[in-house]
């Protein structure tokens, strides 16, 4: 189960919309290698009802029980590049609140490892709308 620490001004999340302050989610994962096609995968499903994942509370006016969201991801280890990982990674995510509609995540990444020390990322992650002001 993962905690989320409770934010300090419970005032700011119930004036936008959140039912509770604080929270977690119980969640399932497993991942698969694929060793002759260099290729790892990952599945998860998580109950939550996190507003943008626990950020802005928990529970909303359209939603307060724990609904199953699904999470998955993809990395590719060519062989003729080693140290190299590239991979993509989808998250859907509960609608809790008309305030503040949110959306599924999707990112995609390319990891080298320089050394089992050292490792240099590029990542492109379109959070989309969080937490908007009105």
């Amino acid at each position: 189960m993962r905690r989320i620490k409770p934010d300090s001004d419970n005032h700011v999340i119930h004036s936008i919309g959140a039912r509770s302050a604080d929270g977690g989610d119980v969640y399932i994962a497993t991942t698969k290698l694929f060793g002759k096609a260099h290729v790892i995968i990952d599945a998860t499903m998580r109950l939550t009802k996190g507003n943008q994942r626990g950020i802005i509370g928990f529970g909303g006016n359209c939603n307060d029980s724990y609904h199953p969201q699904f999470e998955g991801s993809i990395a590719y280890l060519p062989s003729f590049v080693p140290g190299l990982v590239v991979g993509v990674e989808y998250r859907t995510k509960p609608r809790n609140q008309n305030f503040m509609p949110e959306g599924n995540c999707f990112d995609a990444c390319a990891t080298y490892f320089v050394n089992k020390h050292l490792n240099v990322t590029l990542a492109h992650v379109p959070l989309g709308t969080t937490a908007p002001y009105h």
